[in-house]
């Protein structure tokens, strides 16, 4: 049996930063979920990665609106 970095379902079991397994919380994986829609582990360094990108992104936003 050759083992995949993928579930039956098609979603991946690791971080797409760390490429750790998710922590399992009653039976199921929790990740976040990045700007980018790849899963992400609750490790401060991959939750910053998923995250800062669309902080930048909604702070550029924001500052448009304000200059219009």
């Amino acid at each position: 049996m050759k083992v995949t970095p993928y579930r039956a379902n098609g979603c991946p079991k690791t971080c797409w930063n760390c490429g750790k397994p998710f922590a399992v919380r009653d039976g199921r994986a929790e990740a976040v979920v990045g700007h980018d829609d790849r899963l992400y582990c609750y490790r401060t360094d991959c939750e910053h990665a998923a995250l800062i990108p669309l902080v930048h992104a909604l702070q550029r936003e924001s500052v448009l609106q304000r200059a219009a």
